[in-house]
């Protein structure tokens, strides 16, 4: 259903430039941390009890994975 968007038919320039962004401010914020916020207890919607640690770690995998996935796509496709 996703990939019925309008979004979707546009260049992937503009979706990595946000990624990036994204990125940058998440890994400026997680330096800023200090050990004991980093053990700060998080209330997960899914994975329940989780601290910011795990958060950032679960996190990192999901974005691998979906770098994977457009690295698989991309040769595919032949970019």
């Amino acid at each position: 259903a996703w990939s019925r968007h309008a979004d979707y038919a546009m260049p992937l320039g503009p979706s990595l430039l946000i990624i990036r962004g994204l990125h940058q401010r998440f890994v400026a914020l997680l330096e800023s941390l200090t050990e004991e916020q980093w053990r700060h207890p998080v209330r997960h919607p899914e994975h329940g009890q989780l601290d910011v640690e795990d958060i950032a770690r679960r996190y990192a995998g999901h974005c691998d994975n979906h770098i994977q996935q457009m690295n698989a796509v991309g040769a595919k496709f032949g970019w």
